[in-house]
């Protein structure tokens, strides 16, 4: 009789005897076979599963309707030095006056980290960002910006 290579299992010829404990063994060798067949499956399906998984909480965190790429909002002129808190160092930073609230035209600020200070006229550093949000200040005895004038509502808009 002979057997085969990876699971010695018998391969019988036809003038040979078939012995059960030659069948047992046979059956043995089997089942020991397709039990680690059955944990390495397992283990690899696990494994694709955790990565699949670890994969979609990246995705789901990246963008959600409660972890947007910007943060809108508003504020109202202190005319002293005040911080806006957003949770993060915005890499662009657009400010706007509102008319309605007796903000003269031309008060609004573009600011981004990678280039400085853009605005309607000139920065007179009114506006610096910080590590979680920015610091206005009223410079009304400037010509523009005046971004922090006491009383008119600012708008603005940070993008992560």
């Amino acid at each position: 009789m002979e057997y085969t290579k990876n699971y010695h299992l018998p391969q019988w010829k036809e003038d040979d005897r078939i012995m059960m404990r030659d069948f047992n063994e046979a059956m043995v060798n089997i089942d020991s076979g397709l039990e680690g067949v059955k944990t390495t499956a397992h283990t690899e399906s696990a494994a694709a599963q955790s990565a699949a998984a670890a994969a979609q909480a990246t995705a789901d965190a990246a963008y959600s309707p409660n972890n947007k790429p910007y943060v809108v909002g508003s504020y109202r002129g202190n005319g002293n030095t005040q911080t806006i808190t957003l949770g993060f160092r915005p890499s662009l930073l657009i400010i706007a006056g509102d008319k309605s609230s007796g903000t003269p035209s031309g008060h609004y600020a573009l600011l981004g980290s990678h280039f400085g200070v853009v605005t309607a006229n000139h920065g007179y550093d009114s506006i610096k960002l910080t590590d979680t949000g920015f610091t206005v200040t009223d410079n009304s005895d400037m010509t523009c910006p005046a971004l922090n004038d006491g009383g008119p509502t600012f708008a603005y808009i940070a993008f992560r």
